[in-house]
């Protein structure tokens, strides 16, 4: 039975576009996190979290529109439900990645508050973006392979399960850390805002593996 014709091709396009847009909101995360801490630079971890959140909202109407479609007709109607739930998770990425750059912004007190720690805070909370990053962007890959190579986007799948449980390892790590090394040189405000940004970064290859775990049961329907 044919799957893809011309309004699942279509719908399809947009869904990549969500993903598309998701991908920046990733790419611009980590800019965030280097121009915050690293940079001490406001003016331009403003900037990007306003590009965040254009993003967000472009990617939030794409979702609409994918769904809307599927609602219309598109796919066949024991695809829709994993469909809507895919779109729905890939939303969550990018909610979480425009919360995570809020929580930053919050409070940019913050940055008086570590004085000279602020680059090595930053360093750290980088290597919890950066497999959080990965994870988003074997993710959007994917996303790309959907009914077009069913292994590859099975083995997409497992690299984000891997990356997931390496940022966990990384957030953890930071929390240790920041409670052994930072307690004494921080106010308590700051300490649970760190600790709140390292989760963030953390949830965010949660839920790309949350969506990944939508693309393995869509697989394996399909295959049966």
């Amino acid at each position: 039975m044919k799957i893809i014709r011309g309004r699942e091709r279509e719908s399809l396009v947009i869904l990549r576009e969500a993903c598309s847009k998701i991908s920046e909101m990733e790419t611009c995360c980590r800019e965030f996190l280097k121009a915050f801490f690293m940079e001490k630079n406001l003016s331009k971890a403003e900037t990007l979290g306003k590009r965040i959140t254009q993003l967000e909202t472009k990617a939030d109407a794409n979702r609409r529109d994918f769904i809307k479609r599927l609602y219309s007709g598109a796919f066949l109607p024991a695809l829709r439900g994993d469909l809507v739930e895919l779109a729905e998770k890939l939303d969550k990425v990018a909610d979480i990645i425009e919360e995570t750059v809020g929580c930053a912004l919050l409070r940019e007190k913050l940055l008086s508050k570590l004085g000279g720690k602020a680059k090595e805070v930053g360093g750290r909370l980088e290597r919890i973006a950066e497999k959080s990053g990965l994870a988003v962007k074997r993710l959007v890959e994917a996303v790309g392979l959907l009914f077009t190579d069913w292994d590859k986007t099975l083995l997409k799948v497992e690299e984000i399960q891997e990356l997931e449980h390496e940022s966990d390892l990384f957030g953890a790590e930071f929390r240790v850390w920041l409670s052994e090394e930072m307690e004494n040189r921080l106010d308590a405000l700051s300490m649970v805002q760190l600790g709140e940004i390292s989760r963030k970064l953390g949830e965010i290859s949660d839920a790309a593996e949350d969506a990944g775990d939508v693309l393995l049961r869509l697989i394996s329907g399909i295959r049966g």
